[in-house]
């Protein structure tokens, strides 16, 4: 209810989705899927909030400890505790159930010579595995200032942590070093791969609006998933102060869907398979494809005009098309922009049987 609400009152303040930030969140955009299971996920996490803050609360009234470090240490061993609580007796699996006509969730064909499009079953051990709408896994365990979800911001000496925008620019600075062998090509060929195995979606607004986090106190006034961070002083590209209206400006960033189904720390989805299954081509489930397909079982595509070769199909409801014709390449995965050609390739590659 506290999201919907928020969602409702700033409706209107939703970004243009051709605007250079709704480009940008396009490519994290979220299916249906994955807004259900985050809706479940959100009722987990505020449900493990309420029950840490009151059983710390209770404690500080009983004079248990009287310092933060205690208390942060009792938070993170209930945090860890919470995740081992199984609800299953007390809520039904099918609670959680996504959108039956596009997800897999039956038993196991083990004489299948076929991957499937969710990625379920392809492991028949654990047909879970690497299934689409999983969450990810991790490689060290997560922390949150608050033991469940509040974004990090302390360091484990005390100290603020670095700006992300000085990270950013520390690692990856500015530098024009041209390769005498190797070719844009080979880093797009890696980015459409790493489009096959991660898909993270981000929180949309009401009505499919997308949410204007360039405000620095977006997350109070916008919605509470949105978690901007200050443009450092000294930048070089971005200014730190508006000059029109006076005030701090911030790099605008929306968090995450969250995709756990039980009580503890919040944990991101994956919308895509984590299988090398081309699901930036066919999809990551069944109703992805079955947009994708023709009457015939043959991917679509439009005619080039002069040579006649086959190109990715084109649609005219696409909301981040700049096209002056209106229409714009459509794919399984809206990431097809920086690697078109790829896309293209491997679209042709389908349909030679």
């Amino acid at each position: 209810m506290k999201y919907s609400i928020c969602d409702f009152r700033f409706y209107l303040g939703g970004i243009n989705p051709k605007s250079p930030q709704g480009v940008a969140a396009a490519f994290s955009k979220a299916n249906k899927g994955a807004l259900k299971l985050a809706n479940t996920s959100l009722l987990f996490e505020f449900a493990s909030n309420e029950i840490v803050n009151s059983l710390i609360h209770r404690r500080r009234r009983r004079q248990l400890f009287d310092n933060n470090a205690v208390a942060d240490i009792f938070r993170d061993e209930l945090s860890d505790a919470l995740q081992q609580v199984d609800l299953g007796a007390l809520i039904p699996p099918q609670t959680f159930d996504v959108d039956l006509q596009c997800d897999d969730n039956g038993p196991c064909d083990p004489t299948s010579p076929f991957r499937t499009y969710t990625g379920h079953c392809n492991n028949l051990r654990n047909p879970g595995w690497g299934k689409s709408l999983t969450t990810f896994n991790r490689l060290l365990p997560s922390v949150y200032d608050d033991g469940i979800s509040k974004p990090r911001t302390i360091g484990v000496t005390g100290v603020g942590l670095p700006n992300p925008r000085v990270v950013s620019r520390v690692i990856h600075p500015d530098i024009s070093n041209l390769h005498g062998r190797y070719t844009l090509m080979t880093m797009q060929f890696a980015q459409f791969l790493d489009h096959d195995l991660t898909m993270t979606p981000i929180h949309k607004g009401f009505h499919e609006s997308i949410p204007d986090c360039r405000s620095c106190d977006s997350k109070r006034t916008v919605h509470p998933e949105c978690n901007p961070f200050p443009i450092p002083s000294g930048d070089h590209y971005y200014p730190e102060i508006n000059i029109t209206s006076g005030e701090r400006m911030c790099i605008p960033a929306m968090r995450s869907l969250p995709g756990q189904q039980k009580l503890g720390p919040r944990e991101q989805v994956n919308q895509n398979t984590a299988f090398l299954d081309a699901s930036q081509v066919y999809g990551e489930n069944h109703c992805v494809l079955r947009d994708l397909k023709g009457q015939f079982g043959k991917m679509n595509a439009t005619t080039h005009p002069v040579r006649g070769k086959e190109l990715l199909p084109q649609s005219d409801k696409h909301p981040e098309c700049k096209s002056p014709s209106g229409q714009c390449f459509i794919a399984a995965n809206d990431k097809l922009t920086p690697a078109a050609c790829l896309n293209s390739l491997w679209k042709a590659g389908t349909d030679i049987e």
